[in-house]
């Protein structure tokens, strides 16, 4: 697999939005995703194709609820909203 150089334009499908975590990810380019709690603090991380990796401070089922809602169109921008716990 590769990935285009930054000049070309990027293909893309639905955005997921943490506005608290100033993160926005493009759902073409998730791998996988995994929850991970720290003291306390639950988090997700996210694996994109690129090799990095995105946190956001919310559950595995918040995250994959927008998700969900994102990815099956290019116009779709869904925010996180993270549940209480």
């Amino acid at each position: 697999m590769s990935i285009r150089p930054i000049t070309s334009t990027p293909s893309f499908k639905g955005l997921i939005v943490s506005t608290s975590d100033k993160i926005a990810v493009n759902t073409k380019h998730i791998i996988s995703m995994k929850e991970t709690s720290d003291i306390g603090k639950v988090q997700t991380q996210i694996y994109l194709t690129d090799k990095t990796i995105r946190t956001i401070n919310a559950p595995l089922r918040d995250v994959l609820q927008a998700y969900l809602k994102a990815s099956p169109n290019d116009c779709n921008i869904e925010h996180v909203k993270p549940s209480k716990f």
